[in-house]
């Protein structure tokens, strides 16, 4: 379970770095969009979607991800 989480965790972070984008300076996604380049738009959407994912995977794997969990066990002390 953990390879899977960090497997999916990985994937999706590699999917956040813009690699298909251009660096010819007159190609159409370089073009300027509200001010910003089309591929920091991009980077600044993929960035939401992991943190998003994380969240998501931190939620619903808590346990897995941590570990087996720890039994809680009473000491006797001088009371008992």
């Amino acid at each position: 379970m953990k390879f899977l989480l960090y497997a999916v965790s990985i994937l999706v972070m590699s999917l956040t770095v813009p690699w298909f984008f251009s660096t010819e300076p007159g190609d159409a996604m370089n073009a300027p969009d509200a001010g910003l380049p089309l591929w920091v738009i991009y980077n600044i959407g993929a960035s939401i979607f992991y943190a998003a994912l994380v969240a998501a995977l931190i939620h619903w794997a808590w346990n897995a991800s941590a570990g087996a969990p720890e039994e809680e066990t009473t000491s006797g002390g001088a009371g008992q």
